[in-house]
């Protein structure tokens, strides 16, 4: 409801005067680049006779090379000393978990006439330089209660979590140590640990990261400008972190990260709700959106997320269910049918066709016992409950894992279905020459 209360304060603001936010971002792609998706920058030009009073709050990483003064009860030029200071406020801040906004002003003599391209061209091109510092703002947006039990949830089930956001490195990195995704209290990997750890590493193919035998059990944080310099053989070490956070990343790094995994044999699953978010949702395996998002992302998405986001663990839960439970009990039962429901029955068909011996039962019985008195069993397969807790079950490997396989194969008609044939044509042939009076010399060649 805050954030809400702010956007709306804020767009009132970009309203004020003859000049725009909207129409400064058409004409200058410089301004463009100081603002920000979430409405966390506004840009307030007020008219008082010839001068103007520009105010500009933004991240400090984007204010900073445009300040020249700060006001503390008196104006101080923003030497590094004081940049400095500042950068160790925003970093002792955002370790906190707060995203740190900087608030800035200038006063401003336009040569244009107020109202005309030219003023709109010039405040664009000179308006938000040398801008004088007023404060730090620290908004504290805490994350949802349950996010630490479904991080959680997660891993029992051998899922790696992984944050991408927007968001400075230090409050990616603290958020994410108060919802559990980086567990460790030590400080984690930067890209220059993460670099002298593939020095280290032996040359060759590395071997599959979805063993998590293979991982390296620390956590990693990259910023969006670590993410350019990364080569193939920097993505083989960063895909074996166990904790990831991914911290001012860009829309197409979100599609860079995606793929950079799928590549290394993992299957990604990517959640979102902006349109910035959508070339992931789409790239990747699994794209889940939610309801409340944007038309965009959930069009590319493959599902939506219509509850709390816990309920993705009911998802992987049923999902589990049915590709391990009930894929185990689809298995007995082809297990249990192809043996005496096909193997040992084609053998008396083979047996009469090509050496003569009379069929033990006839076609209608064959029918009675597949119809009848093979279904109750099936029954009774399909529907038996989990045998134990499917969370500790590592994710399958949908390109391996397949309903039937040779092992399969090899158990019903090699070994259950070899025994079953010899058992029942050897009681055949035992009835027939004891109680028919028929030797079994005399049952092949017969053609009867």
């Amino acid at each position: 409801m805050a954030r809400h209360l702010m956007k709306r304060r804020l767009r009132f603001l970009l309203k004020i005067g003859a000049l725009t936010a909207t129409q400064l971002m058409a004409r200058s792609p410089a301004l463009s680049s100081l603002l920000v998706t979430q409405m966390l920058y506004a840009l307030l030009i007020r008219k008082s006779f010839k001068s103007l009073s520009i105010h500009v709050t933004n991240g400090c990483s984007a204010c900073t090379p445009r300040i020249s003064k700060a006001q503390k009860n008196a104006w101080k030029a923003f030497d590094p000393a004081a940049k400095a200071k500042l950068v160790a406020t925003q970093e002792r801040w955002s370790r906190l978990g707060q995203r740190v906004i900087l608030l800035c002003m200038r006063q401003y003599t336009p040569h244009a006439p107020f109202g005309s391209n030219d003023f709109s061209n010039e405040i664009a091109r000179s308006g938000v330089e040398e801008l004088i510092i007023i404060g730090l703002l620290g908004l504290m947006d805490p994350p949802r209660p349950e996010s630490g039990n479904t991080v959680n949830e997660f891993r029992r089930a051998g899922v790696r979590f992984f944050m991408v956001t927007g968001d400075f490195g230090p409050t990616a990195a603290a958020i994410a140590r108060q919802i559990g995704i980086i567990t460790s209290n030590a400080e984690p990997d930067s890209f220059g640990e993460m670099n002298q750890r593939m020095n280290r590493m032996p040359s060759g193919a590395l071997p599959s990261c979805r063993n998590p035998a293979n991982r390296i059990q620390k956590s990693l944080v990259l910023e969006g400008k670590d993410l350019v310099m990364l080569t193939e053989n920097h993505w083989d070490i960063v895909t074996r972190y166990e904790e990831i956070v991914f911290a001012r990343t860009t829309p197409e790094q979100k599609l860079i990260i995606v793929t950079a995994f799928q590549k290394r044999d993992n299957v990604v699953a990517v959640t979102g709700d902006g349109v910035n978010d959508a070339s992931a949702l789409k790239a990747a395996d699994v794209g889940i959106a939610v309801v409340l998002g944007s038309d965009v992302a959930i069009e590319a998405s493959d599902l939506v997320l219509m509850g709390k986001f816990e309920s993705i663990i009911d998802g992987i839960r049923l999902g589990r269910l049915v590709f391990q439970n009930l894929f185990q009990n689809l298995q007995k039962v082809i297990a249990y049918l192809l043996p005496s429901g096909s193997w040992s029955e084609v053998w008396p068909v083979i047996l009469n066709v090509y050496l003569g011996v009379p069929l033990p039962l006839s076609p209608f019985l064959m029918i009675v016992i597949c119809c009848f008195t093979d279904l109750a069993p099936c029954l009774s397969l399909i529907v038996e409950k989990e045998e134990f807790d499917l969370f500790t079950l590592l994710p399958r490997d949908h390109r391996k894992d397949h309903l039937i396989n040779l092992k399969i194969y090899t158990q019903a008609y090699l070994f259950i279905g070899m025994m079953e044939t010899i058992t029942s044509h050897a009681m055949f042939f035992l009835y027939m020459w004891k109680y028919a009076g028929i030797p079994v010399h005399a049952l092949f060649l017969a053609f009867e």
